[in-house]
């Protein structure tokens, strides 16, 4: 699987499970009826911010792009949302808080405008990355540093397979997932069995 890209600021390891997180599903109860944060405009952002929704009081998306990069059905439910706003081209800058975040500096990309905003929980969904173990088995990578395989899922070193989103590919979806690992377990069984 991959884990979460992280914002690589000094900020977020200081507040990390104090206001920052991953994961929407397991730390909402926490933010029910507050004010939250949303980074990024992807499917993993957009999904959170929908979900996110049904307890928050209001949801500020903060996306680098001017448009949203989610599929067209969960798009719409996002921008017609009236407790979801966005903020278009920007990124998060700063971060306050004494124990906890309460609130955070956001820069326009384009015009270099700060704004601020009051906030309990920044939810980060900036990307996902092959976790950083597989450089350290030996396993061909690409680029990004996701695990290159064969049709059979084989990786570069005998006796490892590879499936599901960690591999180098051009779909990460879970019927895409499901079927690497059906061809991987065949495979496995023929190759070692």
């Amino acid at each position: 699987g991959l884990e979460p890209k992280k914002l690589e600021e000094k900020f977020e390891a200081r507040f990390l499970g104090r206001g920052i997180s991953y994961f929407a599903q397991s730390d909402v109860s926490s933010y029910a009826g507050k004010n939250v944060v949303v980074l990024g405009g992807g499917n993993c952002a957009c999904y959170a911010a929908d979900y996110l929704a049904e307890y928050v009081e209001h949801i500020t998306m903060v996306h680098s792009n001017n448009f949203l990069k989610a599929v067209r059905s969960l798009k719409s439910r996002i921008e017609s949302n009236p407790k979801i706003s966005i903020m278009w081209n920007s990124e998060l800058s700063e971060l306050f808080g004494i124990d906890k975040v309460e609130k955070i500096k956001l820069t326009n990309l384009i015009t270099g405008q700060h704004t601020w905003i009051d906030t309990t929980a920044v939810f980060v969904y900036v990307g996902r990355i092959p976790p950083s173990e597989i450089l350290h088995m030996g396993i061909q990578t690409d680029e990004k540093g996701f695990v290159v395989t064969d049709e059979y899922m084989r990786t570069s070193v005998p006796g490892i397979y590879a499936a599901g989103d960690i591999r180098s590919k051009q779909i990460r979806q879970i019927a895409t997932a499901v079927s690497d690992g059906m061809i991987a377990a065949i495979n496995a069984e023929r190759d070692l069995g």
